[in-house]
């Protein structure tokens, strides 16, 4: 949840700073069922938490409102426009499994079987992504 959390102060941060790229229209928010919400990105300046929800406030009234247990992910629209591609790994390939502090841990296939729970760096190829194990 804290990963989550970190994720949504970071698109709320770009949220503050002014949209001018050509095609983004909406912020497309997805749920745990795999539910989608486009949110127009002119009924909304401001978006908010509490413990339990994310408001997004136009003009000082919600928007809209999310359960954040529910949330998924979130992302600019229309899809591909943006400039973001979602990466794609070869789960058969080999990888490098670092700690944060950059000790290579494994070396092989993916598998965090034998690790124990926390923030790793996996990196296959060029691709380097950031793993959280629960």
């Amino acid at each position: 949840m804290k990963t989550f959390r970190i994720l949504i102060i970071a698109v709320t941060s770009l949220l503050a700073a002014p949209v001018s790229a050509d095609g983004i229209e909406y912020l497309v928010v997805e749920n745990t069922d795999a539910s989608t919400t486009e949110i127009a990105l002119t009924s909304f300046n401001q978006i908010k938490f509490s413990d339990t929800q994310m408001l997004m406030i136009g003009n000082g009234t919600t928007a809209a409102s999310f359960p954040l247990k529910n949330l998924r992910k979130m992302y600019f629209g229309p899809t591909g426009s943006t400039g973001i591609d979602t990466a794609e790994w070869d789960t058969t390939g080999e990888v490098e499994i670092y700690s944060t502090s950059g000790i290579l841990l494994q070396r092989g296939a993916m598998d965090f079987t034998s690790l124990p729970s926390g923030i790793y760096i996996v990196r296959q190829g060029n691709r380097v992504m950031k793993v959280n194990k629960k």
